[in-house]
């Protein structure tokens, strides 16, 4: 009994602190109706793009952005050490496999000026060998539009698939 009866005094102190004392910043306020309004807003928009992007890609004409999704900064090379250790893991995944045109395209622009401090240099094996699937891929052929793989399919760890259109 007596753990319940010291649960029951926190939560009458937790209830009441934030409303006296140096807790009081701490109390809940309902939104004004200029900051709901704010967030309605917001989310009409959100909900207007989305369907957008939906119709796009019903209609097949999709192209995002190629943006960090961690920054929100547009993607470029040497800017954030986790991007170009994501390139160099997906370029070792798709060395020999059939990838599309677009695809082949943003690897090597990514990796255009190989003088750039990569963060894959810290590693002298790990960046030779990105250097030679770079080359491979050098050496492969664009495939023509018509020929061009809509879809492929990258397998992951624990028998999970990756399907990229």
């Amino acid at each position: 009994m007596k753990s319940q009866g010291s649960s029951q005094g926190l939560r009458h102190f937790l209830r009441l602190a934030p409303k006296v004392g140096p807790f009081s910043g701490l109390a809940f306020q309902p939104p004004t109706s200029a900051v709901e309004q704010m967030y309605m807003s917001s989310f009409n928009e959100t909900l207007l793009q989305y369907r957008a992007l939906l119709l796009a890609q019903q209609e097949r004409w999709l192209q995002l952005p190629n943006h960090n999704l961690d920054t929100g900064a547009v993607t470029e090379p040497v800017t954030y050490r986790l991007t170009d250790e994501t390139y160099a893991k997906l370029l070792r995944r798709t060395t020999s496999k059939t990838i599309p045109n677009v695809l082949r395209r943003d690897f090597l622009s990514y990796c255009a000026d190989l003088e750039k401090p990569f963060a894959n240099k810290q590693n002298s094996k790990a960046w030779h060998k990105l250097i030679k699937e770079l080359d491979t891929l050098r050496s492969t052929p664009e495939y023509p539009e018509s020929g061009e793989p809509e879809s492929f399919v990258l397998e992951r760890p624990h028998n999970r698939i990756l399907r990229l259109r």
